[in-house]
């Protein structure tokens, strides 16, 4: 059985077009499958037309069939769902490592700002920035796959 893991997201460019929008929503990403075979993605979205067509046809060129286990990396964009399961991917995206740590750093910031009330709540800061501080490491500086102890 094959398997192929997609990891997508949306950025804007610019352009120096005097006569026309300059400012482009993308879709990129990479697709790959268990057999090593990379496809990257990547389309202006107005210009493309329809972004889960590009999926899709991603998907077939890693070979999808009707068997191909798909998992789906992203930020949990609204759009993008919608563009996912446009193209027939019904299982909910997770959420890529990059985003993860985002939210990991603003979850620090928010953590050295956090009052206390108690002395419990006092002596669990240190542990809880050192966690946070641990957590976001091993996502910047090792393997964070799932399966790896953090």
């Amino acid at each position: 059985m094959t398997s192929i893991d997609l990891g997508i997201d949306t950025t804007f460019v610019r352009s120096n077009a005097a006569d026309g929008p300059r400012h482009h929503e993308v879709l990129i990403g990479v697709g790959i499958n268990n057999r090593g075979r990379t496809v990257k993605v990547g389309a202006v979205i107005s210009a493309s037309g329809k972004p889960h067509e590009l999926i899709k046809r991603t998907l077939h060129e890693l070979g999808q069939t009707a068997a191909t286990k798909i998992t789906t990396f992203t930020d949990g964009d609204k759009m993008l769902r919608g563009y996912l399961k446009k193209a027939s991917i019904a299982e909910d995206p997770i959420l890529d490592w990059q985003h993860l740590s985002r939210w990991v750093q603003i979850a620090k910031t928010t953590a050295k700002g956090l009052g206390w009330l108690t002395n419990a709540e006092r002596r669990a800061r240190p542990l809880i920035a050192k966690t946070l501080d641990r957590l976001n490491w091993k996502l910047w500086c090792q393997d964070a796959r799932v399966g790896k102890s953090l």
